[in-house]
C-alpha cells in the first residue's frame, strides 16, 4: 500500500462463463468500466481474473 492510498480487491460471483460473457463480451477477460469510475480510480487494469469456485454441504 503506498502512502495516503489504499487498495482493493473486488470478487463478484456469477452463475457462470458464459454469464460474464454477456456482461463483458466475447473477451471475458478484458476489464469492463463504467464511465463514472473515472471520477473514483486512479488506475485502471487491463485486465481480471477469472477462478472456479466449487462448494461442498459435506
Amino acid at each position: 500500500m503506498n502512502e495516503g492510498r489504499a487498495e482493493f480487491l473486488l470478487i463478484s460471483l456469477w452463475d457462470s462463463m458464459e454469464a460474464v460473457r454477456r456482461f463483458a463480451g466475447d473477451d471475458a477477460e478484458k476489464a469492463v468500466y463504467y464511465p463514472a469510475d473515472k471520477d473514483y480510480l486512479l488506475t485502471f487494469e487491463p485486465k481480471v481474473a477469472h477462478y472456479e469456485v466449487t462448494a461442498s454441504t459435506q
